[in-house]
């Protein structure tokens, strides 16, 4: 009765299971190496491989990447420097909103951070990422082999949704975990929740054992359980870290998955609730753990912008 009390719309039950039709489907044939020496554009092997239409609609970006960035993208860290540009992008565009008082996606109209609030929660993380990343991918220029073929169309969607889930559930799990157990809540997650009013650059502001955790968790884990191409799990990183500068922007914009999924959305709307009251709504992309679960609150009234904000 509890759980039917909580219970998700079916509709949203649906992508979970993309897991199943991975593990079920054909395993993709990516053992052929690229070899920067040969160009990819007369590769017999990618026209062996690449028979049908659907695996041709990925195959030309991926043949770019390879002949024009690969020294970039084999680097073991390019991922992170990915995510550090997406982080970096999102927050200055959520800045801007806060800087002009942008009150049409404001989530908490009396609430804006001050220019000091946000140069102390930005400036030592991008000092820190910018340092450890600049020193790391000089120290350790290790390169990661990428396959010659792209992948296809379908299976690219499947990955990306399927590590979205994988990576939303543990999300949860570890989020609530925080919360449950005191010396957790006490001493490592405490450091987050300093705000309680979030704006973008407080999306990050975590201590370093819960970041740890949480690229672990959210990011590493659900990568090498599915097995992804490179190319999902690069755009999966990307979506994901501007999901997560968005659930803590305190701006209700147009692409928030709180907005294209009304029933089962997550995103800085129901996220604010959490940050007042937190043993509600520990879910990120999806609420739909929290419906599960009984830990979902909804929010009263919904932003009167969103609607017409489209432009933001």
């Amino acid at each position: 009765e509890d759980f039917m009390r909580h219970a998700v719309p079916p509709f949203m039950l649906l992508p979970l299971v993309s897991p199943f039709l991975l593990l079920w489907g054909e395993k993709p044939n990516w053992e052929s190496i690229y070899n920067p020496v040969e160009s990819v554009s007369n590769n017999s092997t990618i026209t062996n491989q690449v028979s049908s239409q659907d695996a041709v609609l990925l195959q030309p970006i991926w043949n770019y990447l390879l002949e024009n960035h690969f020294d970039f993208i084999s680097h073991f860290l390019f991922p992170a420097v990915l995510g550090l540009i997406c982080f970096i992008i999102t927050c200055i565009y959520f800045t801007v909103k806060d800087l002009t008082h942008d009150l049409n996606t404001k989530t908490q109209p009396e609430h804006f951070p001050t220019v000091k609030d946000m140069l102390e929660a930005a400036v030592p993380q991008l000092l820190i990422y910018f340092v450890a990343n600049t020193a790391s991918w000089f120290l350790f220029p290790w390169r990661v082999p990428l396959p010659l073929v792209a992948p296809t169309l379908w299976r690219f969607i499947l990955e990306v949704i399927t590590c979205t889930i994988v990576g939303d559930l543990l999300i949860y799990i570890s989020h609530r975990t925080m919360h449950i157990v005191p010396f957790l809540r006490k001493h490592i997650h405490s450091v987050h929740h300093k705000y309680h009013h979030p704006f973008s650059w407080a999306g990050g502001w975590v201590h370093p054992l819960e970041d740890a955790i949480v690229i672990g968790c959210q990011l590493v884990f659900p990568m090498c359980m599915i097995d992804c191409h490179p190319f999902s799990m690069w755009v999966f990183l990307a979506l994901w870290v501007i999901f997560l500068v968005e659930e803590h922007s305190g701006h209700d914009v147009w692409w928030s998955p709180y907005q294209f999924l009304p029933e089962g959305g997550g995103g800085a709307v129901p996220h604010d609730i959490h940050h007042v009251k937190p043993l509600k709504n520990f879910g990120f992309v999806l609420t739909v753990w929290d419906q599960m679960f009984g830990t979902y609150e909804a929010p009263e009234v919904k932003p009167q912008s969103s609607s017409s904000s489209s432009s933001s």
